[in-house]
């Protein structure tokens, strides 16, 4: 099965870097890819709305008639369904004391590792809501992988491996591409987190209505996550967590039917899961009788090894529970 290799598609890195021709942008959106796997792998596009994205998803197509001789064949129409994915914003402001950055030996430097931080804590809630946000539980956060794949009905592309109670997690399957999956920023915006330093000004106090002088950066990350393609997103769930755990765990039997569920067989598509998973993936392939897994140089940013099955990268995210309720 072949990988969709990062450089075939535009990522948020290659996105920023031609909107904003100075690099700065650029910086930003490679710190995001390397904190979340997700936005290293997808593809990034500009919305077709302003804080939203419209997909028309191809509900009916016309399979032809057959005819006989001296007669004819009745109309036929298509029918498309229109899909609204929202657009999100993780954001947050700092600032810094003048006298505590004044005082550092490399002012700088401790700047830059305020912003580093800032970066981080927006990824992290980014990574989060890419998996399980939910627009009808929160309307200000877009729909995730989660909510996007929550039936274990059989013409779904969910499969249950048999856990019960709280205590799961599942492997995500996702084909990125224009018409599989992919992210999208607000039309007219820019691709990555927007950093707008505000430089030295009056800054709110700890006790209210106080004001201290201080440098005042604002940071924002405008950004949805799309699936034009029901076909390109599918799930692995109800796995039993736990080292020692012998049953209802991670079934290859089962990776295998979803990817032939899949659009093409499942070609292109990476695994993401947490790191218990990535383990027991693993130690099935120090078995001498494993046939699915491989390991090899990938082709991320970072060049580490990655684990593959069936050649489909498996790539892990921290923000995968270990505590998902079982799907029923």
């Amino acid at each position: 099965m072949s990988v969709l290799t990062t450089y075939k598609q535009h990522t948020i890195a290659d996105v920023a870097q031609r909107i904003d021709a100075q690099g700065k942008q650029v910086r930003i959106a490679e710190v995001l890819m390397s904190r979340n796997p997700a936005f290293q792998d997808a593809p990034w596009f500009e919305s077709n709305e302003v804080f939203s994205n419209v997909t028309a998803r191809r509900a009916y197509e016309p399979a032809g008639q057959r005819r006989k001789l001296n007669d004819g064949y009745a109309k036929s129409a298509t029918q498309v369904r229109k899909i609204v994915d929202t657009v999100e914003m993780v954001g947050d402001r700092c600032q810094v004391d003048k006298k505590i950055a004044d005082s550092m030996p490399n002012k700088k430097e401790y700047m830059n590792g305020e912003a580093a931080a800032f970066i981080r804590g927006i990824s992290g809630t980014a990574e989060t809501d890419t998996f399980y946000g939910n627009s009808q539980t929160d309307p200000e956060q877009m729909n995730g992988f989660h909510v996007r794949t929550r039936s274990l009905a059989a013409t779904t592309n969910v499969i249950g491996c048999g856990g019960t109670g709280s205590d799961l997690t599942s492997c995500y399957i996702v084909q990125w591409g224009r018409d599989a999956c992919h992210f999208v920023y607000p039309r007219g915006s820019m691709a990555g987190i927007e950093h707008t330093p505000l430089g030295l000004g009056e800054c709110d106090g700890e006790t209210s209505g106080t004001k201290f002088l201080g440098y005042r950066d604002y940071y924002e990350l405008a950004f949805g996550l799309v699936a034009a393609d029901e076909k390109c997103l599918a799930r692995l769930a109800n796995i039993e967590t736990g080292y020692n755990t012998t049953s209802n765990t991670i079934n290859e039997d089962y990776l295998i039917y979803l990817l032939n569920r899949m659009r093409n067989g499942g070609t292109g598509a990476y695994i993401y899961v947490n790191q218990e998973v990535k383990s027991r993936m693993e130690v099935r392939l120090k078995d001498k009788t494993n046939v699915h897994y491989t390991a090899r140089k990938g082709e991320g940013i970072a060049g580490e090894e990655w684990l593959y099955f069936r050649g489909c990268p498996v790539r892990v995210s921290d923000k995968i529970l270990l505590t998902e309720a079982a799907l029923t």
